[in-house]
């Protein structure tokens, strides 16, 4: 998956947010309800199964990561023991914030992409929902992976991942603003609905 990072990536999302951004894609990642639980030692089966593939890097999104810290702070650890890759989380806290409220766990990821999802801020920047959000090299591995213009780096081509399981669309990736809008009506014209949930 190189839509949410470099190269081969297995993207772990965490349900629940508290932040809510207004024009955020996945507001139905918000919710914390019961029924999207999933046993902490049912989601390390999961991610086991792909330690026998190539995998890059591990990309940990939401929701917000944070509002499940001792989940993500496990997810991490175990991620450590399969994959020799970088970890990238995706957070709508700030980096200060982060640092000041947890500072254990930034010490065991290589990248963070930081701060709220803003509607009116352009999407010009690679990996980010707006360009306000900015990507942060923590660990020496991922200075050597990612470029170092990375905050100035633009898309050039937008990767999206779509996939259809048992008549849901599922959208990996960070579509450009009106993509959504497009995929929906071409998704009509094939007498398939598209809603967000």
């Amino acid at each position: 998956m190189k839509n949410l990072g470099p190269g081969v990536r297995l993207g772990v999302w965490l349900q629940g947010c508290t932040i809510h951004c207004k024009g955020c894609i996945d507001q139905g990642s918000w919710n914390f309800s019961d029924e999207k639980k999933v046993d902490i030692n049912e989601v390390e089966k999961i991610i086991a199964a792909f330690a026998p593939r190539r995998v890059d890097g591990v990309t940990i999104s939401g929701g917000e990561p944070f509002d499940q810290p001792e989940a993500l702070e496990k997810i991490i650890s175990f991620c450590r023991e399969i994959t020799g890759g970088d970890i990238l989380v995706y957070s709508g806290y700030s980096y200060a914030g982060l640092k000041v409220n947890f500072p254990d766990i930034l010490k065991k990821i290589d990248v963070i992409i930081t701060e709220p999802f803003v509607e009116t801020e352009k999407d010009e920047l690679i990996w980010r929902g707006s360009d306000n959000q900015k990507i942060r090299l923590i660990s020496d591995k991922a200075r050597a992976i990612y470029p170092k213009n990375i905050n100035k780096t633009k898309y050039t081509v937008r990767n999206i991942q779509i996939s259809n399981d048992e008549g849901k669309i599922f959208i990996v990736g960070i579509p450009a603003r009106n993509d959504l809008f497009k995929i929906s009506r071409l998704l009509e014209k094939k007498g398939m609905c598209f809603e967000q949930l």
